[in-house]
């Protein structure tokens, strides 16, 4: 698995160990860490960004037949 330490900024690949929890909102929940090889610090599972979206055109107003609002 591979895991991201805060404190020195790397990515690094471990066995890691599984933590189970108890979230105030989802209940019971699990997470992986591991301890970094360089500072010895607990590092959480690394989640690669997830790909934006492209911009979307804005959607333009309609009065319900298909005209302009615009009055005219």
């Amino acid at each position: 698995m591979k895991f991201y330490c805060n404190t020195c900024r790397k990515e690094f690949d471990a066995q890691g160990r599984k933590e189970e929890f108890i979230s105030p909102v989802y209940g019971p929940c699990s997470h992986y860490v591991a301890d970094c090889p360089d500072c010895g610090r607990e590092s959480s599972e690394y989640r690669a960004p997830k790909a934006s979206r492209p911009e979307q055109a804005p959607e333009v107003p309609s009065c319900g037949m298909g005209g302009c609002c615009c009055g005219m």
